[in-house]
Formats: C-alpha cells, sequence, structure tokens
C-alpha cells in the first residue's frame, strides 16, 4: 500500500563554528532528496524550539567539548518538548583530539526526551580552537582537521543516516544497541569518566579582556551561553567558575578586544594529542534493507 504521507525528518542542532551546522545542512539535503519532508534549525534559543511536533526522525547534532557534548548544548536539549514516537539519528562533531563517547552521551539525552536511537556518528571535523593569528587550528594543520570531513568520511556519515531512513521507509524499526556508539578506546574513556569536568576546564586558559580595544559593544555578551560573560559596573566581566572555555566570545568580539594565550591553549592540544590514535569518523546504525526492496 502505497504510503499515505510524506515522513519528516526534524534536523537540530548547535553549532558554534559551523562544524556542526555544516553536517545538519548535509543530512537535511540527504533525506529531502529520499523524498523527506524535512525542517532544519539550531536549538541554541530554546524558545524557537518549545511548539516544535513530533517527527518521525529526529536528527541531533553537538560539537563535543571536553570529550562530551558541551554543558551548553546538554541544557538546551533538555529544554527541548518530548518527542515520544519519534526515532532518532545522533551524531557530533570533534577536531582531531579524542570524540570519547559523546555520541554515546547524545543518544541517552535523545532517548530521554522519548526518542528510540538507530544510529549515530561521530565525525572528525576542523578544530575550532584558534592560532595566534586568528584562524582555526582545523583551518591550517592537518593533524587537527584540515579539509575534513574528506569525501569518505562524509559517505560512512551520511550512509549511516540513510540506513535509519530506510529502515523507517520500510516500516517499523526494530532495537539498537546504543554501546555501538561508544569510544573504541575504553580505558581512555573510563580515565576521562574520573575527571570531574571543572578540572578538564581550568586547565585552559581564561578569556580576558583588553580594555584599551573594548568598544563595549556588548557582542561577547551576546554569544555566550553559560551567562560567564556580565557587563558590571561598565566592564565587562568574566564568572571564571562559569565560563566554559569555548571561546566564542573571542572569535564574536568584533575589536578583538577578548583574548587569551592561544598558544598555550595549542601546546596543551599537541600534549593531549599524543595520547590518542589519530582521529577518524566513526557510524553506527541499524541494518537496513536493501534499495529497492518492498516496503
Amino acid at each position: 500500500m502505497p504510503r499515505q504521507r510524506p515522513l519528516e525528518a526534524l534536523v537540530l542542532h548547535y553549532s558554534q563554528t559551523g562544524n556542526t551546522a555544516k553536517l545538519a545542512e548535509a543530512a537535511g539535503q540527504a533525506l529531502s532528496d529520499r523524498g523527506w519532508k524535512t525542517r532544519i534549525m539550531s536549538f541554541r534559543s530554546p524558545e524557537e524550539t518549545r511548539s516544535l511536533n513530533t517527527p518521525d526522525l529526529l536528527v541531533l547534532g553537538t560539537p563535543t567539548h571536553f570529550w562530551k557534548p558541551p554543558v551548553m548544548a546538554v541544557s538546551r536539549i533538555r529544554a527541548l518538548p518530548r518527542f515520544v514516537g519519534s526515532y532518532a539519528f545522533v551524531y557530533t562533531t570533534y577536531g582531531g583530539v579524542f570524540a570519547s563517547d559523546s555520541a554515546l552521551v547524545l543518544a541517552r539525552e535523545a532517548e530521554a526526551l522519548g526518542a528510540r536511537v538507530l544510529g549515530g556518528a561521530s565525525v572528525y571535523c576542523p578544530h575550532n580552537f584558534m592560532t595566534g593569528d586568528g584562524r582555526r587550528l582545523g583551518d591550517v594543520y592537518p593533524e587537527f582537521g584540515l579539509d575534513q570531513p574528506n569525501p569518505e568520511a562524509m559517505a560512512d556519515f551520511l550512509g549511516a543516516l540513510e540506513s535509519v531512513a530506510r529502515t523507517l521507509e520500510a516500516g517499523p524499526a526494530g532495537g539498537f544497541d546504543l554501546a555501538r556508539l561508544g569510544s573504541s578506546r575504553k580505558m581512555l574513556s573510563f580515565l576521562d569518566s574520573l575527571v570531574p569536568l571543572s578540572v578538564k576546564r581550568d586547565f585552559l586558559p581564561l578569556p580576558r579582556v583588553d580594555a584599551e580595544a573594548c568598544k563595549q559593544c556588548r557582542m561577547c555578551l551576546s554569544v555566550c551561553d553559560t551567562g560567564a560573560v556580565r557587563f558590571v559596573r561598565e566592564e565587562i566581566v568574566t564568572n571564571a567558575g562559569t565560563c566554559m572555555r569555548c571561546y566564542q566570545c573571542v572569535r564574536a568580539c568584533p575589536q578583538g578586544a577578548r583574548v587569551t594565550d592561544w598558544a598555550k591553549i595549542e601546546k596543551l592540544l599537541r600534549g593531549v594529542k599524543k595520547l590518542m590514535s589519530p582521529p577518524v569518523t566513526r557510524t553506527a546504525a541499524v541494518d537496513a534493507p536493501t534499495e529497492g526492496s518492498e516496503p
């Protein structure tokens, strides 16, 4: 019997420098090409997502920050409406250090919203921290993701998503083992779980304000998702205890008045990379019927 309506997909992403948004657009286009009714939107502003309808497929994407989905993104995911009856595909982007269990953590957040996860990916992308001359590490150095995701990685990502899409096109889906989304470096993931987020955060330098360059345009306040940047007594101040070292305020400042020690950050990242395997894009998805089989 012909399907009575097109399947619907909602692609929600949290993106700071464009990596996660780029994959959201690719995912949305791939599903649209299959005849799905697709909507793509950011969930950085929770007000825009409170009245969303329940889709057949929720595609949920975030970066990886301190080896997990950013706490800022997780807080917004938990403010989303519930998606009971939806299936889900999750993905995280990471910049050439270590994805850890970020996709698995994101899958659990999606299931807490009521969706049933059928697949996901950790996608190797350009690292968004910067060099001393204002460029992203991942746009300069191959070891930090230059030219990633390459065509093979993008094909793997879209292939896993389309495996989920074909499954749903054929009818109700069976089960999927979320453990398949976990890191292949189990010991490192275990050690990571023992280190408090505050300790990881405090290894990185706090953003500072160059008072002479600052024009008090307050752009840094508008992009801070934790409320760590505030305007107090005619000055821009940063709360060290709530700043998550995403450095979005540094990238956003039009005067270059938000600064930090990028050389120290690069040195730390290179030290951590020595402990890691070469980064790769990893995917896992429910096995789908072959193309052309009868639904």
